[in-house]
């Protein structure tokens, strides 16, 4: 197990720490955003939440609106992140290995991970994550919204390919958080839709 290197890091957002930062305050401080920055905390976890993971250019004050929720409840034992498979390679699965960001490190948990795949369709292929980017766009906002807890942030990727199987992956991963007694927050990664004549989609005139 190693460390899976940002692959979009400097095209779908910002490349260095400094420029990440502010370019993440931007979008929580956009109109289109919440419009401020996290502030208050309330009692009780964000159980899930369904973020955008187009460039930060585009959805970024979108995604801000769900990390401002997260920012403000109670911080989990780990974020289970679900995203797509856009390039059709390998298989649903998770990979143990840390990730990096412009942040810096973020664990993964890998003992929540091995008990997953053992509890359900979700096998563990690193192909599948080689050059996909729905997961890691979602990972500098949760080290940005989780700074005075990121020795504690822990997560496990998932990639859902075109072979799953959706309530067995669903029961799998309910099984798994039943059986760790953890506090879990769910991210599922999605545009819902991808609108525009580049993807052949304009059903509006």
């Amino acid at each position: 197990m190693g460390i899976r290197k940002a692959i979009v890091a400097g095209q779908f957002y910002e490349g260095d720490f400094n420029s990440l930062n502010k370019q993440i305050i931007e979008c929580f401080e956009s109109e289109k955003g919440p419009g401020a920055l996290p502030i208050n905390k309330r009692n009780g976890c964000v159980l899930g939440a369904v973020v955008p993971h187009a460039g930060y250019l585009f959805s970024g004050p979108c995604a801000a609106w769900s990390y401002k929720e997260i920012a403000e409840s109670e911080f989990p034992d780990l974020y289970v992140i679900i995203g797509p498979n856009h390039s059709g390679l390998g298989r649903t699965s998770t990979i143990l290995d840390d990730w990096e960001t412009p942040f810096g490190v973020i664990k993964a948990d890998k003992e929540f991970g091995k008990k997953l795949i053992s509890n359900s369709c979700i096998v563990e292929d690193s192909l599948a994550h080689l050059h996909e980017h729905s997961i890691e766009v979602q990972l500098p906002f949760l080290q940005f919204v989780s700074k005075d807890y990121l020795k504690n942030l822990r997560f496990i990727p998932i990639t859902i390919g075109f072979d799953h199987n959706i309530k067995e992956l669903a029961s799998g991963i309910k099984k798994t958080i039943e059986e760790s007694g953890k506090k879990v927050c769910i991210i599922a990664s999605s545009d819902f839709t991808h609108y525009g004549f580049s993807y052949g989609y304009v059903p509006f005139s």
